[in-house]
């Protein structure tokens, strides 16, 4: 009898040993990552409530003080108000030093074209497997976008979040044109056709009116998403006719009588001082020309779709995309891809696209209510922006800064009057030089 009733308490007690065992099992896998084993999305992870200090490192692209707040700080607050944020504005070379000194803050706000310095500092790390985590939505962007992402990838990474996508246009000052007797710029015109209609002016205004500026060649060259560098043979590729294409273009422009274009920054600052005619610049004109009227000195001014390519129909300059990325020095990534999550919801969407700011989602629906709620906008052709869609960020090879700085060298000297060809083939040669350079040295 006492060995029978033995035999049934061994009996069940290796049945809840194995049903604890199992139980274990099961938490092990929900408590940690296995998504990509699995194929399923895991839970997401109960994330800390106790109060915390993120920091953004902010560099490259502009935020004011008063967007922090109401872009960032606010709805983070609202969502978790657990969450302090800082801003921390800095450049390159204070990301540097803060890195070397082990001080780095815990996310960056910056420019799609900065992706790659801060993979350099080893710092964006790979939101793939926290989207995974989170169940975070990001089939609400524009794929567009994060394909441009993955450029910067080596494995199907995605170190950014998109925060705010930018837009180009010709702007253009009314009371110019109508001093002159001249038709305004119109939607859909190509670079001739904005040539044109810019000859046409400094004729009639007897070369006194910078008529068209197109802004920096490094901008202006976008639109066609050429490589400056085969990834193949590592060679410099500057000499081709679409460069020389582009460059006559741009040299077209400069050479209007009368037309005294100095480059992106002045370019917008005469536009808004009422000396410019066209411009051709990008949506952050919008927030300065606000400004302009809060100080009472508003130009007549309006906008018309940005100048095209007959290589290139319906596209505008490159992706111009700011985005957020987790640095691998925080130590509360879950807290920053919540701020992530915080900043990217719809209805923040919705607040910023009404505020004028593009938004970086795919939604269509967005786009009848955009700059709704400024007032600098109002009786503008602002629906223009959407006639023409971002052209791809260009191949990217860590070589590309010393095939760029040849390039837009060769451009200056072009402009001076140096002989197209003969300046290709100088920055060709220099670009080569410094990239084998580069090479032999391991960089």
């Amino acid at each position: 009898m006492n060995m029978k009733v033995s035999g049934k308490v061994w009996f069940i007690l290796s049945m809840i040993v194995v049903v604890m065992l199992n139980g274990c099992s099961k938490n092990e896998n929900a408590s940690s990552f296995t998504g990509q084993q699995t194929g399923k999305i895991p839970e997401a992870s109960v994330v800390s409530t106790e109060p915390v200090t993120i920091r953004m490192f902010q560099s490259s692209t502009a935020i004011t003080d008063e967007h922090f707040n109401s872009f960032f700080v606010e709805p983070v607050k609202k969502k978790y108000p657990n969450i302090t944020l800082e801003l921390v504005r800095g450049s390159n070379a204070k990301a540097t030093e803060m890195v070397t000194a082990g001080e780095f803050p815990d996310f960056i706000f910056t420019g799609i074209g900065s992706i790659d310095f801060y993979k350099s500092l080893n710092l964006p790390i790979d939101l793939n497997p926290m989207i995974q985590k989170r169940n975070f939505n990001i089939g609400d962007f524009n794929p567009r976008i994060i394909d441009q992402f993955k450029v910067y990838s080596d494995h199907g990474e995605l170190y950014a979040i998109p925060f705010l996508d930018n837009y180009s246009a010709l702007w253009y000052n009314r009371d110019i044109f109508d001093r002159y007797g001249m038709a305004y710029p119109k939607d859909n015109m190509t670079w001739d056709d904005a040539i044109a209609l810019a000859k046409q002016l400094s004729a009639k205004s007897s070369g006194e009116v910078t008529t068209l500026c197109p802004g920096a060649f490094n901008q202006f060259n976008t639109v066609l998403s050429l490589p400056v560098v085969d990834p193949k043979t590592n060679k410099a590729i500057l000499e081709t006719d679409k460069w020389k294409m582009l460059i006559d273009k741009f040299t077209a422009v400069h050479q209007i009588p009368g037309n005294a274009c100095k480059g992106a920054t002045p370019e917008a600052a005469d536009f808004k001082a009422g000396k410019v005619a066209m411009a051709a610049i990008n949506g952050g004109l919008m927030s300065e020309l606000e400004e302009l009227q809060k100080q009472g000195s508003m130009i007549n001014w309006d906008m018309a779709s940005y100048p095209t390519f007959a290589e290139a129909p319906g596209l505008r300059r490159r992706m111009d995309v700011t985005l957020l990325m987790l640095s691998s020095t925080s130590k509360h990534p879950e807290q920053v891809f919540q701020i992530m999550e915080a900043v990217s919801s719809r209805e923040e969407q919705i607040k910023r696209t009404r505020l004028g700011r593009m938004t970086a989602f795919k939604d269509p629906a967005l786009q009848k209510d955009f700059a709704a709620d400024v007032k600098v906008a109002a009786g503008r052709n602002i629906q223009s922006i959407f006639k023409t869609q971002a052209s791809a960020v260009p191949p990217f090879t860590k070589y590309n800064g010393p095939a760029n700085s040849a390039l837009d060298a060769a451009v200056n000297e072009v402009l001076k009057g140096t002989d197209m060809n003969s300046a290709l083939r100088t920055a060709n040669e220099k670009a080569n030089q410094e990239i084998a350079r580069m090479i032999t040295s391991g960089q």
